[in-house]
């Protein structure tokens, strides 16, 4: 009975994902204008989030300066498949998110409880593409796995490649 709602549970999770993204690739852009990055993460969260099955908190510090566009969108997209993978590969159900400004930096951590897994010798595309869209903000990304613990996403964007 359990495995069957726990299956139900991520099936429900997986359909919200797909409908919000659906929703997201159509509002995004003009949200992130009107918004900013900050609300828009804190809301995103929000509705994804499912007492009982998934708790995602998100936090913010520091006062963020206008970001571009662009900049915000790539963002975004980064910390939803963070989000995603979380979710999905690492079956977590407390997920935390912050971000902040720490001098002339935007720092983002992504937090779980799932299983975790060796960084290090994954050698999927999804990681690689993920580093890539990183290092195109001219960030960089840190990763701190456990297994049966959870994992940690660190992401350090230098504000003057992000902002307008």
């Amino acid at each position: 009975a359990y495995a069957r709602t726990y299956k139900t549970g991520l099936q429900l999770l997986d359909d919200a994902y797909k409908g919000l993204r659906y929703t997201a690739h159509n509002l995004l852009p003009e949200q992130l204008l009107e918004r900013g990055l900050i609300l828009v993460l804190q809301e995103y969260c929000n509705k994804i989030s499912r007492p009982g099955l998934l708790t995602l908190h998100f936090q913010s510090f520091g006062h963020l300066p206008d970001i571009a566009a662009d900049k915000a969108l790539s963002v975004y997209r980064i910390v939803q498949e963070l989000i995603h993978n979380a979710i999905k590969h690492a079956e977590a159900t407390d997920i935390i998110v912050e971000m902040g400004r720490e001098e002339e930096h935007l720092f983002v951590s992504v937090e779980d409880n799932g299983t975790g897994w060796k960084a290090a010798e994954d050698t999927g595309i999804g990681l690689a593409n993920l580093k890539q869209r990183v290092d195109l903000l001219g960030g960089h990304l840190e990763i701190d796995s456990r297994q049966g613990i959870g994992t940690t996403i660190y992401l350090n964007l230098p504000l003057k490649e992000i902002m307008v």
